[in-house]
């Protein structure tokens, strides 16, 4: 396992056992902050990304050379990776927030590229016991508004009628609920996010047995298509192909999943996929937009400002010199300026 998953896993695992402040108590610990009097948990957050900034900036750098291997010039940074990093320390839009929200970005969505473009939701809650079961249909997808890798697909809801499957899937949403997923990789814009659980219509064909077209966005500029299939969701795994929209092969992708084997088709709808992500990516230095295609039809999937925290270790074909490359698709940030071109 990843060493950010491991770690990240471990602090759900305390924040359900500790209580709802417990992330907030473990990095004023790891960091050293103390406090001089018990606060609201919301409070004590807010305070702590907008009076510490120093100190976390130190855990980014930390957290990058762990997974990295190498220091992170946050200062004038040049790699891709690092640019995360930067944006994940200095980028204030509040709209971030917004679009990384799983819930409340299906509305703005909606308005942008149309309502057929959006799964759809029956309902939003706020705990596990405001739900009610019987009013859902018998397949759905239930995923939690705030962070990643939340989702629990019930293909029968009968199975809620076993007390021992029904506190299994409570446990989970529960500690999920609990968890400020912003803590996992100083990813701010996930902390302020209302945290929900959601139901959503479940499409077969989206479990394991689709394509995701993940398309990195640079400046509203749709530059390249991660394509992932063959998804297992209990094993975390996949393939994926990295193509341009001439659907070439680019020849390298990132190191989180194994290549396919063999090419990919190429979706009938490619230029509409391009277009939809040019127009929900319009005004962002960099987001990557994610649809699926059914039937040729195009379905949205998620906005992420910072895949992966921004931590995409040096592996095969995904090297330092990609990583150089993809970053000057980005905008000059902390006064950096580009070397010469590689």
């Amino acid at each position: 396992m990843h060493k950010l998953a491991y770690w990240t896993a471990r602090q759900i695992q305390n924040i359900y056992r500790y209580g709802p402040g417990y992330e907030i108590h473990f990095m004023e610990k790891k960091l050293g902050i103390i406090k001089e009097q018990p606060k609201a948990d919301w409070v004590r957050q807010q305070e702590f990304w907008q009076s510490h900034h120093d100190l976390i900036q130190r855990e980014v750098k930390a957290q990058y050379r762990m997974v990295m291997g190498r220091n992170a010039d946050i200062g004038c940074p040049e790699r891709f990776t690092e640019k995360i990093q930067w944006m994940k320390l200095h980028d204030r839009n509040p709209l971030r927030s917004r679009l990384a929200d799983k819930h409340a970005v299906k509305a703005w969505a909606a308005e942008k590229i149309g309502t057929e473009h959006i799964i759809p939701s029956y309902g939003a809650w706020e705990s596990f016991d405001e739900i009610d079961f019987s009013r859902l249909p018998k397949q759905f997808v239930l995923k939690c508004s705030h962070g990643c890798g939340m989702n629990i697909v019930i293909k029968n809801k009968k199975i809620l009628n076993h007390s021992k499957n029904r506190n299994k899937i409570r446990y989970l949403l529960e500690a999920w609920m609990a968890a400020d997923y912003s803590y996992a990789g100083m990813e701010m814009h996930y902390s302020d996010i209302p945290r929900k659980i959601i139901a959503e219509k479940y499409i077969s064909e989206i479990d394991g047995g689709l394509y995701d077209y993940k398309i990195h966005c640079f400046h509203g500029r749709p530059e390249f298509i991660q394509v992932i299939g063959e998804r297992d969701l209990s094993k975390h795994t996949a393939k994926q192909k990295h193509y341009d929209f001439d659907w070439k092969d680019l020849g390298w992708t990132f190191a989180d999943y194994p290549d396919f084997p063999k090419d990919v088709p190429r979706p009938g709808c490619l230029e509409e996929l391009k277009q939809n992500a040019g127009i929900l990516s319009a005004g962002f230095a960099y987001v990557r937009v994610d649809f699926y295609v059914i039937e040729n039809k195009i379905l949205f999937g998620e906005m992420t400002f910072t895949p992966a925290g921004g931590f995409y270790p040096y592996k095969d074909r995904w090297t330092e010199q990609m990583d150089i490359r993809l970053g000057r698709m980005m905008p000059d940030l902390g006064g950096g300026i580009h070397k010469k071109q590689i």
